[in-house]
């Protein structure tokens, strides 16, 4: 994604090859621990980021800002107006909802599911991208 000030200044990236011409964020770990790293990582053929942050607000404020590209879920983008780039490259995550099986049945843990639930499905239209993916 890309923030408005830095789309103002700079050409949007129309292919990865492209994406070598411009500033991009990425993490400060090894990245393959991290899935989303890790398919940046691969993406750019191991470029190595301008800017490198372990947070995803550190990333997101700093697209916001203008100091670069990052890959952030479509969800933070589209609540900071951040432009997508690349849409026919995306990276699918699913969601998980676990729990201890020791504490599955319990109705605590229930009422919690219950509530997380309902708001991903409240809320599916931001998890998703505006490619539909």
């Amino acid at each position: 994604m890309i923030g408005a000030a830095y789309f103002a200044a700079a050409p949007k990236p129309v292919t990865p090859a492209s994406l070598a011409d411009h500033r991009l964020i990425g993490w400060d770990r090894n990245p393959q621990y991290i899935f989303l790293a890790q398919w940046m990582h691969d993406l750019l053929g191991g470029s190595t980021p301008s800017l490198s942050f372990d947070s995803l607000q550190s990333r997101l404020l700093a697209v916001r800002d203008g100091h670069g590209i990052a890959i952030l879920p479509s969800y933070t983008g589209k609540s900071f107006e951040l432009v997508q780039v690349l849409q026919e490259h995306t990276y699918l995550q699913d969601i998980w909802l676990m729990r201890h099986q020791d504490m599955a049945d319990t109705e605590y843990s229930k009422a919690i599911c219950s509530v997380i639930e309902k708001k991903l499905l409240r809320d599916a239209d931001l998890l998703i991208s505006s490619n539909g993916t």
